[in-house]
Parts: C-alpha cells; sequence; structure tokens
C-alpha cells in the first residue's frame, strides 16, 4: 500500500514537472525546456542527462540494464523525457539526433513493461512504442 501510494506522488509530481516542460515546448523557450529536461531527470533519477546523452546507445542500455538502483518508475520517467525531448528535432539535417532520442525512449520503455506484472498494463506505453517504431522506420530517417 506504501508502495502504490509513493509511486502515485511520484508520477502526480512528474506530472507536473511534465506541464512545465510542455509549456516551454509549447512557448518555444527552448532553452527552459532543456534546462527542465536537465533538472527533471536529476530529480527523478539522480542521473545527469548530459552523461547519459554522451554515451552511444549501447553503452546506456548497458548503464540502466546493470543499474541496480534504477526502479519501473524512474525508468517511465525517463523514457518519457527523453519521448519528449526527441520532438524538437524537426530539421532533416536532425534527423539522426531524434532517432537517437527515440531509440533510448523505446529501450526504456520497453525495460519498463518487462518490469511490470501480469496484472498491469500500460497503454500509454504500448501506444508509444508502436508510434516510435513507426518514426524510427520511416525511409526518410533511414
Amino acid at each position: 500500500m506504501f508502495r502504490k501510494d509513493y509511486l502515485q506522488r511520484q508520477f502526480e509530481e512528474f506530472g507536473k514537472v511534465l506541464a512545465t516542460i510542455l509549456g516551454f515546448k509549447k512557448s518555444g523557450d527552448m532553452q527552459s525546456f532543456e534546462n527542465e529536461i536537465e533538472k527533471a531527470v536529476k530529480t527523478f533519477t539522480a542521473l545527469e542527462l548530459d552523461a547519459l546523452l554522451k554515451m552511444d546507445l549501447e553503452s546506456f542500455e548497458k548503464m540502466v540494464k546493470h543499474n541496480e538502483t534504477l526502479r519501473p518508475d524512474q525508468i517511465k520517467i525517463l523514457a518519457d523525457l527523453f519521448y519528449e525531448r526527441s520532438f524538437v528535432f524537426d530539421k532533416q539535417e536532425q534527423a539522426e539526433d531524434m532517432k537517437d532520442m527515440l531509440s533510448r525512449a523505446y529501450f526504456l520503455y520497453k525495460r519498463y513493461t518487462q518490469e511490470l506484472t501480469a496484472n498491469e498494463f500500460n497503454l500509454e506505453v504500448n501506444y508509444r512504442l508502436q508510434m516510435i517504431t513507426e518514426i524510427i522506420h520511416q525511409p526518410n530517417l533511414q
């Protein structure tokens, strides 16, 4: 019961932060958008965004797999942040950056779904996995 209450509070708090992030994105304040994502990564996961972005995808995946302190709720939060950050790359020359962000988000969402019990299902995560797959495999992104 305590775990469920903690997780619910954690996701409610993250929802507020995500709303702020999306507000900055919508208004075009990309500096605040980036700063808020960086702060959210550190607050909710105790990881550093810059360090995560400097890793190649394979190193990133290994780090997440071997990180014993990263809880499922933190994995989902991190996936959501990478997912939202991926859509700031709107120019054709930034397609690889977008694909990298989406690949990281995809890996994290898959990892999160592996942590769910048989009675749990997250429709949003499954929708995002499908959408990421479609975006990554578009001919103009490869």
